[in-house]
């Protein structure tokens, strides 16, 4: 929570420009409503996760099946990281955060790809 906090408070301040007028309160609300978005965001992220650890199953026990589910931890939790990371500059481009929208278009108009070739 604390690093979706700090990645919040960087996009804003990385794109103070594109706001308005912000008082103290009113980045006080951003942050208390961000850490409801954040902590649904976090579960969403981890769902995997939680129901590989839920699962009444004998084996969840054993040490390989944890560190499957411990790389499922690290592996979908980057991606969520990096994906908010992303929207740092991003933002400035488009104006709005990544959504599903901005990658079905990236995939569907073969623009990924083509971008993905440019840039290495």
């Amino acid at each position: 929570m604390f690093l979706y906090t700090v990645l919040r408070l960087l996009f804003y301040f990385l794109n103070i420009g594109t706001f308005g007028a912000i008082t103290g309160v009113d980045l006080c609300k951003i942050l208390f409503f961000g850490l409801l978005f954040d902590a649904s965001a976090i579960i969403y992220i981890n769902a995997l996760f939680i129901i590989m650890q839920t699962l009444p199953i004998n084996f969840r026990e054993k040490r390989w099946y944890q560190l499957v589910a411990e790389i499922v931890f690290y592996v979908t939790n980057t991606i969520g990281i990096i994906f908010n990371c992303v929207d740092l500059v991003f933002f400035r481009f488009i104006f709005r955060r990544t959504t599903f929208d901005v990658i079905k278009g990236s995939i569907i108009g073969d623009d990924l790809q083509s971008l993905f070739w440019n840039y290495l």
